[in-house]
């Protein structure tokens, strides 16, 4: 029993030694690793802090592209209303053109009237006979 008694006490003598080792080995490693997330946190924090992105000035060029997306459209909206509008002008001026025709015309047919009746090739107030 008591050779048994000092073998427990050699084991649990080695126990508490490993034990303290392990200890003091999961301190190392806990030790390193803050080191390193210190480490990374720095470095992090020093990336975050000298990025070069500018919100402000992504947000503008954002809006600048809306703006010029819309200029597009309603520059191509102004070409379609100018196309139906000249679409829509063309009769007007078909009309304007033929009456400018008939009001020469008119004009010529009075000015030969007045020629006839001034030098007697026409007479006026007598019923022309049909065919002559």
């Amino acid at each position: 029993m008591i050779a048994r008694l000092n073998l427990q006490n050699s084991n649990i003598r080695e126990v508490r030694q490993e034990n303290r080792e392990l200890k003091a080995c999961l301190e190392d490693h806990q030790y390193a690793l803050e080191a390193i997330m210190h480490k990374y946190r720095e470095h992090i924090q020093h990336k975050v802090l000298n990025s070069q992105i500018n919100f402000k000035e992504q947000y503008n060029e954002h809006l600048l592209n809306i703006i010029r997306d819309q200029k597009e459209k309603i520059n191509e909206m102004a070409g379609v209303m100018q196309r139906a509008a000249q679409m829509d002008e063309q009769p007007y001026y078909k009309e304007l053109e033929m009456l400018t025709q008939l009001k020469l015309e008119n004009k010529g047919l009075r000015e030969m009237l007045q020629i006839s009746k001034q030098f007697g090739s026409l007479n006026v107030g007598e019923p022309q006979a049909a065919g002559q």
